[in-house]
């Protein structure tokens, strides 16, 4: 893989973003089913994290996730608490 000019330009990071956004969109629902069984904020963002393959994160990360979680009340579990969070929406 090149990783010069030419994986910065503008067009190759749009294209990268514009791929990105319509896999999560795509795995929206998809998502919310399997993350339904994770019933604590505790064990949702372990599970989201053994998920996705990353590199180790630090704790202030892992905090900084798990309040994200959290921020906006109480942990209810719900689907719509889950679709909210879990592709990381706004709504």
């Amino acid at each position: 893989m090149d990783a010069g000019k030419g994986w910065f330009s503008t067009g190759s990071m749009l294209a990268r973003m514009n791929f990105a956004s319509a896999l999560t969109q795509n795995q929206r629902f998809r998502l919310t089913e399997m993350a339904a069984a994770r019933c604590t904020p505790e064990s949702l963002l372990a599970w989201t994290l053994e998920s996705i393959k990353i590199a180790p994160i630090s704790g202030d990360v892992e905090a900084e996730l798990a309040n994200y979680l959290v921020a906006t009340g109480p942990w209810t579990a719900s689907n719509q608490q889950l679709q909210a969070k879990v592709p990381g929406s706004s709504t």
